[in-house]
């Protein structure tokens, strides 16, 4: 499960997220990982994810940043489009098997079904939920 940071507190998060990537002198798609520590309060960063997408591209973008086209825009040498700020609240989730409570108002957005392009929802909870199981079950058996 994976929400953006309120508001409110995006500029406890962005100066020290700017700070690590001026130092380590990183350039590309990656993602910090924050947890607030409960005794103290303060946020330490526990996880960068650099050189692969750990679906840190799509909390973005259902957030208002499209990291992906934006991406693509500065391949090409084009102006990304301005980020914007979605008036819904939302979370991302894995699957629908992962739930987690939310906080009023939040709607959770499923990592792999839209009914604008199911098909990765179909090959996920078809295939890799379903079948691999029944396969692996049926196999145990025969052995």
């Amino acid at each position: 499960m994976c929400v953006a940071a309120p508001a409110e507190l995006a500029a406890d998060l962005i100066g020290p997220t700017q700070a690590f990537i001026a130092r380590v002198g990183y350039k590309g798609l990656g993602s910090l990982e924050f947890k607030r520590h409960e005794r103290t309060g303060r946020f330490l960063m526990i996880e960068p994810t650099v050189g692969r997408t750990d679906w840190q591209e799509e909390i973005a973008t259902l957030c208002g940043v499209n990291l992906p086209l934006m991406s693509y825009c500065s391949a090409l040498g084009r102006t990304p489009p301005a980020a914007y700020n979605p008036a819904a609240k939302l979370a991302w989730r894995s699957s629908l098997g992962f739930g987690a409570p939310l906080d009023a108002g939040v709607r959770a957005v499923d990592g792999y079904f839209r009914w604008s392009d199911p098909m990765p929802a179909l090959f996920y909870y078809g295939f890799e939920r379903g079948a691999q199981r029944l396969w692996r079950k049926l196999m145990g058996r025969a052995s």
